[in-house]
């Protein structure tokens, strides 16, 4: 029995000291009950953070103690935008979002490094003219489990008719396949 009492002590004071810590992020001033975010993951050691405040778009990169390196703005993000997706790889994440201008409706997409630069330029991945008749025109998005193969698609409504375009990139963002067909419906 002692020694059953000695050894049931003995566990619990060695798992009471391992505990779990709990970190708090600094609040910035900018930051408020409104905000949007999307927590990316951890990119060599640092922890980034898509934050929308008030139609601004940026990145804050923390440390491993959450305390704030850098916020990046992306300037090359529309404040129109309306939708935003986000893939995320062991160096960097693609980002894909749509907004509109007009009757027109431009989807992009970029590569962003875990440090927070664009790699390369922002890409153009559809372009949808609406006519004063149709729908809105909303983007999809999936990938396939290795993320290797990147889906965008639409649905638009026009009439008695659905248009469905399909389009296939790489992780690179480069189109490696597409296709579009149009079904009646009543």
């Amino acid at each position: 029995m002692m020694k059953a009492l000695f050894f049931l002590t003995l566990l619990f004071v060695s798992y009471s000291g391992h505990t779990q810590s709990l970190i708090y992020s600094e609040v910035e001033k900018s930051d408020n009950r409104n905000m949007d975010f999307e927590i990316l993951g951890n990119f060599s050691g640092d922890h980034l953070i898509y934050k929308n405040l008030n139609k601004r778009h940026e990145l804050t990169i923390y440390d491993n103690n959450m305390a704030i390196k850098e916020s990046v703005k992306l300037d090359f993000v529309s404040d129109r935008t309306s939708n935003l997706d986000f893939i995320t790889y062991p160096d960097y994440f693609i980002m894909i979002w749509q907004y509109e201008k007009g009757s027109v409706t431009y989807c992009k997409g970029a590569r962003i490094s875990g440090t927070g630069k664009l790699i390369g330029t922002v890409i153009d991945l559809d372009t949808t003219k609406a006519g004063f008749f149709s729908n809105k025109v909303y983007y999809d998005l999936s990938w396939s489990e290795d993320k290797k193969q990147v889906l965008l698609y639409k649905v638009q409504t026009r009439n008695d008719e659905y248009g469905i375009t399909a389009k296939i990139y790489d992780a690179n963002l480069v189109l490696t396949d597409s296709s579009r067909r149009i079904l009646s419906y009543n």
